[in-house]
């Protein structure tokens, strides 16, 4: 299962399912302002932090993802670090696209 997380109800119920086997989750930046403002939601960041914490306690395979962008929230190294120090062993960032930027 790859995902953002927008509903973390509907992740749990599918993470203590027998359904899912492996999750790719993406953690878009730190909490607080630069996450709303990438995900377009409130409160998105919280929700995505714990979302990873659930999917750790899952004991579901998983990989944190972050897409890096220009003009995208330049907290990257700061993810990776707090990423890290959560337990995560598995890491990848990638470069994106957003609004037609290369």
């Amino acid at each position: 299962m790859h995902t953002a997380v927008l509903i973390l109800r509907v992740c749990v119920r599918f993470l203590r399912s027998d359904l899912v086997d492996w999750v790719g989750i993406d953690i878009k930046a730190m909490s607080g302002p630069a996450y709303e403002a990438v995900a377009g939601r409130p409160n998105a960041g919280p929700k995505a932090w714990e979302s990873l914490g659930e999917v750790q306690d899952s004991g579901v395979a998983y990989e944190v993802r972050l897409t890096v962008y220009r003009d995208g929230p330049s907290d990257a190294r700061e993810v990776a670090a707090c990423v890290k120090d959560l337990g995560a062993t598995h890491f990848r960032t990638s470069a994106g696209a957003r609004h037609g930027h290369c």
